[in-house]
């Protein structure tokens, strides 16, 4: 089997959650002897080139230019869409095509799906479910009315509902998103995020100790998560809280970055060793710290 993969982010880019997904979903689908191809962005080439990674496994580097009337991350999908066709037009169409639905990376590959005959025909396109822009704005409290992100969030959704399948890691994502475009006749399977890991990561921490991972951003929950514990620390509550999760988010409310504004409001349990912020951690240090 063939299986393409374009994302925004992918190792050694240190990303998020996307960045992590598809390097699990690569290297496990590699593994089980599938051809896998991963299509990432770059910005210090003009020029397609290709970088094998592993047996089985390649990641393609797509050159991205902007493109007259068209902000950065339709222009993104623009150029994807581009180099798509010019690779499946060289080795032949695959036999799945997967993408994030943060950004509409595949909106244009997905149009051109829908609207020309023979593009792409032979392939299946599969979208997995990740945060859009258009929810996670919402949840942050950030204008979604800007420009570009209320187009962007349109991508988004057509994205979600062109698919040939959505891949969901919880039913409580697809039941949010529902809540924003129709899905209710889309082929969608909930299937739990990929991770393989032969050790532990050296976190020094004791029994009953409470670790957070996650950046700090309203959409993770971290100002109700504070809350409570504060709460629970002045009542005599002795048990630690770690947050893992790097903080350089505006928050709009307030017009200020959340993680500064957290450390200042809750720096009296920091002074009492209760609260540490670990700040972002990249994932090649997870196991050497």
């Amino acid at each position: 089997m063939t299986y393409w993969l374009l994302t925004t982010e992918y190792p050694p880019q240190s990303g998020g959650g996307i960045g992590t997904y598809c390097y699990h979903t690569a290297q496990m689908l590699s593994q089980k002897g599938h051809q896998v191809t991963v299509f990432v962005p770059e910005y210090s080439s003009e020029s397609l080139f290709f970088e094998n990674s592993r047996a089985g496994l390649r990641i393609v580097h797509c050159p991205v230019q902007s493109v007259k009337g068209l902000g950065d991350e339709a222009a993104l999908s623009w150029c994807f869409s581009n180099h798509v066709s010019n690779v499946a037009s060289q080795e032949g169409q695959p036999d799945f095509i997967e993408f994030q639905e943060y950004n509409g990376i595949g909106y244009f590959i997905l149009q051109k799906k829908l609207l020309l005959q023979d593009y792409l025909n032979n392939t299946r396109f599969v979208v997995t479910a990740h945060a859009p822009g258009f929810l996670y704005l919402d949840y942050n409290q950030a204008p979604l009315f800007k420009l570009p992100q209320y187009w962007t969030g349109e991508m988004e959704k057509s994205v979600l509902v062109s698919a040939d399948k959505l891949i969901s890691p919880s039913q409580y994502l697809l039941d949010t998103l529902n809540t924003y475009v129709d899905l209710k006749k889309q082929d969608s399977r909930v299937i739990p995020n990929p991770y393989q890991s032969p050790d532990q990561p050296c976190f020094d921490y004791e029994y009953g100790d409470f670790v957070f991972f996650g950046k700090l951003t309203p959409q993770k929950g971290a100002i109700e998560m504070l809350h409570y514990f504060s709460k629970l620390w002045d009542e005599g509550f002795e048990y630690t809280l770690s947050i893992v999760g790097g903080g350089d988010h505006f928050f709009y409310p307030l017009m200020s970055d959340l993680g500064t504004h957290l450390q200042r409001k809750y720096l009296k349990y920091v002074k009492k060793k209760l609260l540490f912020f670990e700040g972002h951690i990249n994932p090649s240090n997870l196991f050497t710290r």
